[in-house]
């Protein structure tokens, strides 16, 4: 009897190979389930928090806990624990492979992933997700195999290989710098993008926006020439500046040849004094910033004072900063500019400049070699002013930026 034309034996050496195939795929798949499996069998590990000012909160997920409390001044952490910080308290991270996250005043964040590799060469997971807040990264050389090291917001994923990193996220967009040596590969929606030393991007739902300058503008809306946008600059005229009964104050903007610019001007003043100024609030923490820089473009035509006026402080030019000190304390920053001193009056914080003629100054100066480390320390700017003071003056002022990097 055959089988469609086949006889018996050679239907039973069929069923005998196929049988010897099927085993040894199964062989092979055991072989690579196993490989599979010592190649990607984790571990979780624990971090290890210390609070570095005020009073942090943290919620204890890996232990069962779905309430916050206060943490001691020491802490173990597991994975998918929280951290909380207000504005008032910092805290510091040591992961398991020696990365270090300092987490900064007014931040929320997840250890969602605390993993080490169970077998072969030491190597890590590690997955930080941040909901809102600053973060300064510090991502460690791996001894073993590359580390995998991600933070998540959202939609969005930034691998981060060995360096140091600032991270910013504020409403529904998160500022994410290369700080000094470190590769960063952002993926947002169907964008990707890769960051080197000294570069950022602005990282929004479904698209990314870099590689950027590493440099990035705390202040609105500070090119004149464009015009003034009253929406982030307020203008002042204090009362005094009315007292005498036929003077000009201006504070407009204006066309200056082929250049726009904001023109504070007063004449007919009689020896009344005036401050006339533009005011923005700033409200930013720079504690995560390695550098800030001042720059003004400006010219003065005339001011009646000598330098700095009586007191060494009534400029025709000058730039205020309200700046909050590393102890709490808040302090008052002053650059101001003139272009004559005939009766040898104080300049306070002064410099002079040529006359009827565009400058431009750049702070760090001579006075100032670093802005963040003014008295006190700078660790959080409240407001900036480019104001005029004096009795009679003239002068425009063209562009102000305050670049942190």
């Amino acid at each position: 009897m055959t089988v469609r034309g086949l006889k018996p034996e050679t239907v039973a050496w069929a069923v005998l190979w196929t049988a010897f195939g099927v085993y040894l795929l199964l062989c092979a798949g055991t072989v690579l389930a196993v490989r599979w499996f010592i190649q990607s069998a984790t571990v979780v590990q624990e971090a290890q928090l210390t609070v570095t000012g005020g009073t942090v909160a943290i919620r204890p997920v890996s232990q069962g806990g779905s309430d916050w409390v206060v943490a001691p001044a020491q802490a173990t952490l597991g994975e998918a624990d929280q951290v909380r910080t207000d504005e008032g308290s910092s805290a510091f991270i040591r992961l398991p492979d020696g990365s270090t996250v300092s987490v900064l005043p007014g931040t929320e964040l997840t250890l969602s992933r605390l993993r080490r590799f169970r077998f072969g060469e030491p190597g890590y997971l590690l997955d930080l997700t941040l909901r809102s807040g600053r973060l300064v990264l510090g991502v460690a050389h791996p001894s073993g195999r590359p580390t995998e090291f991600r933070l998540l917001d959202g939609g969005a994923e930034i691998r981060l290989a060995e360096g140091n990193y600032a991270v910013r996220k504020e409403a529904s967009q998160l500022d994410v710098r290369v700080r000094q040596l470190g590769n960063a590969v952002i993926r947002s929606g169907p964008y990707q993008i890769s960051l080197a030393s000294l570069q950022r991007a602005v990282v929004y739902s479904g698209r990314v926006e870099g590689p950027l300058p590493p440099e990035e503008d705390l202040l609105k809306a500070g090119d004149f020439s464009q015009g003034l946008d009253d929406q982030a600059w307020q203008p002042v005229i204090e009362d005094a500046c009315r007292a005498a009964p036929a003077v000009e104050n201006r504070l407009e903007p204006v066309q200056v040849g082929d250049t726009g610019a904001v023109r504070f001007l007063r004449r007919n003043s009689e020896g009344t004094p005036c401050q006339m100024f533009l005011h923005q609030e700033v409200n930013r923490d720079v504690s995560d910033l390695l550098s800030l820089r001042l720059v003004i473009e400006f010219r003065i035509d005339q001011h009646s004072l000598s330098g700095g006026g009586y007191l060494g402080s009534e400029y025709p030019v000058q730039v205020r900063m309200l700046y909050r000190g590393a102890d709490g304390g808040e302090r008052l920053w002053v650059r101001g500019f003139y272009i004559q001193n005939l009766e040898g009056r104080r300049t306070d914080h002064g410099v002079k400049v040529d006359g009827g003629r565009w400058v431009e100054y750049t702070v760090p100066d001579a006075e100032d070699p670093s802005l963040l480390a003014l008295a006190g320390g700078v660790r959080y700017i409240r407001w900036v002013e480019v104001m005029a003071s004096g009795h009679d003056f003239e002068a425009y002022v063209r562009r102000i930026s305050l670049l942190g990097q």
